[in-house]
C-alpha cells in the first residue's frame, strides 16, 4: 500500500459504462469494456492497443477470464477467445438456448467436452454467477422460475453428484467454498440472505 494517496495517471476512453466490473489485467495490459459493446486493451501509459466488438449493447461484455496469452470474453450469447497481444479472435462459442446449463469448454479449440442441464425452466432472475471450482468438481446454484433454488454439485467430467434444495424461490449467486462448507448469497422474490451449506 503506497504511503501517499495515488493520483489519476490517465483516463481510458471507454465511455460512461455501468459494466466496469468486467475489467481485467495481465502483464502490462488492462482490458476494459466500453459503452458500445467493445472490449478495449490499454497499455500502462494509457495507449489503446486494440478494440474488439463483442456485441452491439453496452453490456455485451459480461465478464473476462484470462490465461497467459488469451482473454475469454463472456457475452449474452456465448464466449469469445481473443489474443491479448492483438485482439485477434480465436474461436466463438454460442450457448444453446435451452434451460440453464453448465458447459465445459476446451479453451484450445472452443469445443465442448460436456454440458449438464441444471434446470429446464426459465430463470426467475437474470443474473451473472461464477461457479465455485473445487478439487474434483464444481458447485453452482440455480434460479428456476418453476422450482425452489438449489445448490448443485457436479464432477469435473460433468456427472451430477448431489442437489441441495433451499426453501427459497430465488437465485443462488456465486458460491465460495471454505472449510468444508459452501457459502452463497440468495436473492429471492420475498426473501434472501447468506446461506451456508454443509455439516451443522
Amino acid at each position: 500500500m503506497p504511503a501517499t494517496a495515488p493520483g489519476v495517471c490517465w483516463t481510458g476512453a471507454i465511455g460512461n459504462t455501468l459494466n466496469g466490473s468486467a475489467i481485467a489485467a495481465t502483464g502490462d495490459t488492462v482490458l476494459a469494456p466500453s459503452d458500445t459493446g467493445a472490449l478495449l486493451a490499454f497499455g500502462p501509459d494509457g495507449t489503446q492497443r486494440w478494440s474488439h466488438q463483442a456485441g452491439d449493447a453496452a453490456l455485451a461484455v459480461r465478464s473476462v477470464a484470462l490465461d497467459a496469452a488469451t482473454a475469454y470474453v463472456a457475452t449474452p450469447t456465448g464466449i469469445v477467445s481473443l489474443s491479448i497481444a492483438d485482439g485477434g479472435e480465436g474461436w466463438r462459442f454460442n450457448v444453446p438456448d435451452s434451460g440453464l446449463q453448465l458447459i465445459a469448454i476446451d479453451v484450445a479449440a472452443g469445443a465442448t467436452p460436456w454440458g449438464v442441464t441444471l434446470q429446464q425452466s426459465a430463470a426467475i432472475f437474470a443474473f451473472r454467477a461464477t461457479p465455485a471450482i473445487v478439487e474434483g468438481g464444481i458447485v453452482v446454484g440455480t434460479t428456476d422460475a418453476m422450482d425452489i433454488a438449489t445448490l448443485v454439485g457436479i464432477t469435473d467430467t460433468g456427472a451430477e453428484l448431489w442437489r441441495s434444495p433451499t426453501e427459497l424461490y430465488a437465485a443462488l449467486m456465486s458460491p465460495v467454498v471454505l472449510g468444508g462448507r459452501v457459502y452463497t448469497a440468495a436473492f429471492g422474490i420475498m426473501d434472501g440472505g447468506l446461506l451456508a451449506f454443509g455439516t451443522p
